[in-house]
């Protein structure tokens, strides 16, 4: 029907990629695969809710390499609070996925500055170029899972702002973004915040 592991650590990922931490406690990369005559029968979701729960003990976060045109992935790991690694290839989403209730944190060894930009769609977000070939690292929040609220609107901590050196608000907010920019403001203050919407005091990115 299907099968699901933790590849710990990833295959083929270099010391000092985003997704790794210090020596033994990189972040672990999901493989999960359905036979073709078992997909959108729900084996898939069974299959990634048992993976998360039998990691959120050890890992609060884990990383999922998914193509771009597999509609099916991202709308099963899109149920989880998740961050996108912006590395520049347009044909794949390098993914970090929260195991428990709240955002995943930075990994340990990210480099800084630690860049987080909140908005944007799945192919990215025009702010992303701004910061695209610069030191630092780079994490993209698409926003909260579907029914859920952004952990910043209900004033509670969450784990990718606090972890961030730089906020960056993308124009896709819309009208959100000053609902952001005043609740990050408001549990955050000293964090720097760019905008390229129209945030009182919040300068564009260059």
């Amino acid at each position: 029907m299907g099968h699901a592991a933790l590849q710990h650590p990833p295959l083929g990922t270099p010391h000092g990629d985003p997704r790794t931490g210090p020596p033994g406690s990189q972040v672990p990369e999901v493989a999960l695969v359905v036979h073709p005559e078992w997909r959108s029968s729900g084996v898939g979701k069974a299959l990634w809710r048992q993976l998360r729960r039998l990691a959120a003990p050890r890992w609060p976060t884990v990383a999922a390499l998914v193509e771009a045109d597999n509609r099916p992935a991202l709308a099963l790991l899109r149920q989880a609070h998740l961050a996108v690694v912006d590395h520049g290839d347009p044909g794949t989403f390098d993914l970090l996925v929260a195991t428990g209730p709240t955002p995943p944190p930075w990994p340990a060894d990210a480099p800084h500055p630690r860049v987080l930009i909140e908005g944007g769609t799945w192919a990215g977000c025009p702010e992303g170029w701004a910061f695209a070939g610069r030191p630092g690292t780079v994490l993209r929040c698409p926003g909260p899972p579907p029914g859920q609220t952004c952990p910043a609107l209900l004033d509670h901590p969450c784990p990718l702002v606090d972890g961030a050196d730089v906020l960056v608000l993308s124009s896709t907010l819309g009208p959100s973004a000053r609902l952001l920019a005043a609740a990050h403001r408001r549990i955050q203050a000293s964090l720097p915040l760019l905008s390229t919407s129209p945030v009182p005091g919040a300068p564009h990115p260059r």
